[in-house]
């Protein structure tokens, strides 16, 4: 909406320029110079006003969307990591195969994805599993394992 007010604003003004411009003779001869000015002053400053609002509005907009769209990649990975990991263990079933073991590099161990698999029998080896993170200070914290001989 502020920017639809922006350009009907424009619209105003550009009108008006060229009714002064077209009419020049007539606006000399009448002495509507100082009127015009006027009139013309007060168009550019409903201008500035609506574009000031259009600005500040994108300007506010921009990081609300980024963020969501963060937030968005996020819960798309993470929920797509399980369900990729619990198809293909789908899949194995099917076919008649039986999965004796998963090796991960970095499992996320805050959100269960793990468990889900343990529950199925399934022995789930991670070299690393993060147990929480802490996006103010960049803290990561790891889940304490057993050391393998």
């Amino acid at each position: 909406k502020y920017f639809t007010r922006q350009q009907e604003e424009i619209g105003k003004i550009n009108g008006f320029v060229e009714e002064m411009t077209a009419g020049l003779k007539v606006e000399k001869v009448f002495n509507h110079e100082k009127k015009d000015f006027d009139t013309f002053c007060q168009m550019n400053e409903a201008l500035r006003r609506e574009s000031t609002n259009a600005l500040t509005f994108s300007g506010m907009m921009v990081p609300t969307i980024v963020s969501l769209s963060y937030v968005n990649y996020a819960v798309s990975a993470c929920v797509g990591g399980i369900f990729t990991l619990m198809g293909l263990l789908d899949l194995a079933e099917r076919a008649g195969a039986t999965v004796e073991g998963i090796g991960i590099a970095v499992e996320k161990g805050f959100q269960h994805g793990g468990d889900l698999v343990r529950a199925r029998g399934i022995q789930l080896e991670s070299l690393a599993i993060v147990e929480s993170m802490d996006a103010g200070t960049g803290e990561i914290v790891f889940r304490p394992q057993p050391h393998q001989s």
